[in-house]
């Protein structure tokens, strides 16, 4: 069950990634907060709910933050895909 969990939120959080890369930025926040609930320390979710927050005029920096102490490579990951602040 534990592993099917990580899945779904890898699973959304990989679609937050596609929703960001479209400017769909709501639906892409939607889905990285949905993989958070299911997975507070997945750095992926977490980067991409706090950027999605600042592509939305939120403030992001806490979960990009916290992401960045979890996996110091998210920041890249995002930028290698077209996506910063």
């Amino acid at each position: 069950e534990h592993e099917a969990v990580l899945n779904t939120c890898q699973s959304l959080a990989a679609r937050g990634v596609t929703l960001m890369k479209q400017k769909k930025f709501a639906d892409a926040f939607s889905d990285f907060d949905d993989a958070v609930k299911l997975d507070g320390q997945n750095a992926m979710a977490l980067y991409g709910r706090g950027l999605s927050a600042v592509k939305l005029g939120k403030d992001g920096a806490a979960d990009m933050a916290k992401a960045a102490s979890l996996d110091a490579t998210m920041a890249n990951y995002f930028a290698a895909n077209g996506l910063i602040p």
